[in-house]
């Protein structure tokens, strides 16, 4: 759970993120942000347009939460699940 601040300071450093990255060639927010609507309960739902092959951006971007964002997991000290 995130507190609004935190959830905003993390939404402005995807979009930032998204900025420098040459392969991300348009980004829109979609649920409640994307229609104005958003409250302190909503989470960043955030679509980016990709240019060229697919599959190294997600996983570059996935690389990049995980490293910012340790998981529930690694905040209890446990090993990450099996996939």
């Amino acid at each position: 759970m995130f507190t609004t601040q935190e959830r905003d300071r993390i939404r402005d450093q995807l979009l930032a993120r998204a900025q420098a990255d040459e392969a991300i060639v348009g980004a829109a927010y979609t649920g409640s942000f994307g229609t104005d609507t958003a409250d302190r309960w909503s989470d960043t739902d955030l679509v980016l347009a990709v240019r060229g092959d697919l599959a190294p951006t997600p996983n570059r971007w996935t690389s990049c939460l995980r490293a910012a964002r340790p998981s529930r997991r690694q905040r209890q000290g446990r090993p990450p699940a099996a996939r």
